[in-house]
């Protein structure tokens, strides 16, 4: 199933999931599955809930495809901001008397 996360607690251990038809559903933090954790708003995958206790299990937060490698994209222009910080020290600021 699919839905988006409606609430979370302010310890972020656990939420409600509501899905495509507005049905909630509430979940742990122990369900999600991998490493991201889920913020309010974001779209996820669960399984649906096994019992008519209205608790989801197996939560998936799915992962943008540039996550992590678009950092690696930048990297080789990083340099650029050290030059331009250097040039406007050296060539924009006049000497002090």
């Amino acid at each position: 199933m699919r839905g988006w996360i409606k609430w979370l607690s302010q310890d972020g251990t656990r939420g409600l999931i509501t899905n495509e038809v507005d049905e909630d559903f509430s979940f742990d933090i122990r369900d999600v599955i991998g490493r991201n954790v889920p913020k309010v708003g974001q779209k996820v995958e669960f399984d649906p809930p096994r019992r008519r206790i209205r608790r989801v299990h197996g939560v998936y937060v799915p992962v943008s495809p540039w996550r992590g490698r678009l950092r690696w994209l930048l990297m080789p222009f990083a340099w650029l901001a050290t030059v331009a910080k250097i040039v406007r020290a050296v060539f924009l600021n006049p000497p002090l008397p």
